[in-house]
């Protein structure tokens, strides 16, 4: 599928009703036309709120970009956040009726150049759900390797629930000098 032109920019406050749609849509909706795309398998809740796109957007250490179509339609995102010398990519999301014509690759190289250029970063790092191994091999396609580190998936305190035993993340890196 051709969506045409697709402009990407800094996310800003008005964003927020429309990312958070996108960004469930795209971890939790299901309706991703390869499987492999979202989390629904693994996780349930909400995978981002108001308020936490609020923060991305303002804090002084992250941003969010957003990929919109000529009609204005939000379709695509990433948070990049500084973390010392390190940005810390996230949220990368595409509308599920838009995946598969390289929207992904096209925000992941946005965030990484707003990661060096914005931030001074070196290195680009990620963290991915563990049990997503197709999604790992399109992270090592693009460059990023897991660091032998991980992170404790959210506590019983969030919205979150783990659909499987042991979840937690695994820390993938690049880097971007």
């Amino acid at each position: 599928m051709s969506i045409g032109t697709v402009t990407m920019r800094r996310a800003n406050e008005s964003d927020i009703p429309a990312l958070e749609t996108l960004v469930n849509l795209a971890y939790r909706g299901g309706e991703a036309t390869v499987a492999w795309k979202n989390e629904n398998h693994l996780v349930t809740g909400a995978r981002v709120v108001p308020e936490e796109l609020k923060d991305a957007i303002s804090a002084e250490n992250s941003t969010v970009h957003v990929a919109s179509t000529a009609d204005g339609d939000l379709i695509g995102c990433v948070q990049i956040e500084k973390d010392g010398s390190d940005a810390i990519i996230g949220m990368l999301s595409v509308h599920p009726k838009h995946q598969n014509i390289g929207l992904g690759r096209k925000l992941l190289q946005a965030g990484e150049l707003v990661a060096r250029i914005q931030f001074g970063c070196t290195v680009g790092k990620m963290y991915v759900l563990c049990g997503r191994p197709e999604l790992m091999a399109w992270y090592a396609k693009v460059g990023y390797e897991p660091t032998g580190e991980t992170k404790p998936f959210f506590g019983p305190e969030t919205r979150l629930t783990a659909l499987v035993d042991d979840a937690h993340f695994v820390v993938v890196a690049k880097q971007l000098a």
